[in-house]
C-alpha cells in the first residue's frame, strides 16, 4: 500500500489525531469534522485531566513549551515543515471551534509557500447546524465524503 492510498479520518480529538497521522505519513490524507487543532485551547477541565494524566509533574507551562509540537497540529506542520492534504468539515453554528481551533488552523497557511508541496490541498467546507453543535456529521454524511475524497485526486 502506499502513502496516497492512506486516508485518516477523525472528529474532535479524533480529528486532531487524523491531522497529526497524516503529517507523520507524508502522501497520505485526512478528513477532519470540527477538529481540535490545539489542545490547550480546548475546555480546561478536560485539557487539565489529560495533562495531570498524561505529563504528571509537568506545569501547564512547561508541558505546554516542551510539548508544544505534540499540543498543537500548526506547530507540528511547521517543525516537520509540511501539510498533508486535508478535508476539513466545520460547524460553524460551533463558536468555540470556530474561535479556538479553526481560526488558529487557518493562521498557517500564511506559511502555505513553505508548508506545501506541488501535490498538498487543504479544502474547507462549512456548514451551520445549531442542534448539532461540536458533534460530527451524520454517519450517511460523513461516508459521502469519505467516498468521494478517497476517489478523488
Amino acid at each position: 500500500m502506499s502513502a496516497n492510498q492512506i486516508l485518516f479520518y477523525g472528529s474532535s480529538a479524533g480529528g486532531f489525531m487524523a491531522l497529526y497521522l497524516a503529517g507523520l505519513i507524508k502522501g497520505s490524507r485526512a478528513i477532519v469534522n470540527n477538529p481540535q487543532t490545539v489542545v490547550s485551547n480546548y475546555y480546561e477541565s478536560h485539557v487539565y485531566k489529560m495533562y495531570e494524566c498524561s505529563y504528571s509533574g509537568f506545569s501547564k507551562e512547561e508541558i505546554e513549551s516542551k510539548y508544544r509540537e505534540r499540543l498543537s497540529v500548526i506547530e507540528f506542520y511547521k517543525e516537520i515543515g509540511y501539510i498533508p492534504n486535508i478535508l476539513y468539515l466545520q460547524n460553524m453554528a460551533c463558536e468555540h471551534d470556530v474561535q479556538n481551533h479553526l481560526q488558529p488552523f487557518l493562521g498557517i497557511l500564511k506559511y502555505s509557500k513553505q508548508l506545501f508541496d506541488e501535490k498538498s490541498k487543504v479544502r474547507f467546507e462549512f456548514y451551520y447546524n445549531e442542534k448539532q453543535g461540536h458533534n460530527p456529521l451524520d454517519k450517511s454524511t460523513t461516508l459521502y465524503y469519505i467516498n468521494t475524497y478517497a476517489t478523488s485526486k
